[in-house]
C-alpha cells in the first residue's frame, strides 16, 4: 500500500510524522520511507497502557503526572518527567515500566521535532 502511494507521488520529508500505528505498518514505514519517517506514538494509549498495571487507587495520581509529562513542550524536560516516573515505577511494578519503556522515544517524536500542539488538542 505505502509503496503504491509512493508510486503514485507520495512524498514525505523530514517533517512528516505519523501517528498511532500497529507494529506492521509502521516497520512497513520505515521500510518504504527510510530515516526521513518520524513516528508518533499515541500518548493517550501509552499512558492507558503503562495505568492498566497499576493498583486503581495510584492510577488516578500516576495518570495526573504522565499527562503532565507529555504535554510538557520541551523534549529534554518531558523525557526527565518520564524517566523519573520510570525510576518510581520500577519499584512498584515491572510490566508498568516494560510499558513505558516499549516504544519510548516515539511518544516524544513531536516535541523532539519542537512541534508545539494547542492547550486542547490531543495526540
Amino acid at each position: 500500500m505505502l509503496e503504491g502511494l509512493r508510486e503514485r507521488g507520495l512524498r514525505i520529508d523530514e517533517d512528516s510524522c505519523v501517528s498511532s500505528m500497529g507494529e506492521g505498518l509502521r516497520k512497513a514505514v520505515y521500510d518504504v520511507f527510510g530515516s526521513r519517517a518520524l513516528v508518533q506514538r499515541c500518548q493517550w494509549h501509552k499512558r492507558e497502557n503503562v495505568l492498566s498495571y497499576l493498583p486503581k487507587g495510584m492510577q488516578g495520581a500516576m495518570r495526573r503526572r504522565l499527562q503532565e509529562a507529555y504535554e510538557e513542550p520541551s523534549y529534554e524536560k518531558a523525557k526527565e518527567k518520564l524517566l523519573k516516573i520510570r525510576r518510581e515505577l520500577e519499584q512498584i511494578n515491572r510490566s508498568a515500566v516494560s510499558s513505558l519503556d516499549e516504544g519510548f522515544e516515539e511518544t516524544l517524536t513531536l516535541q523532539a521535532v519542537r512541534v508545539v500542539w494547542g492547550v486542547g488538542d490531543q495526540l
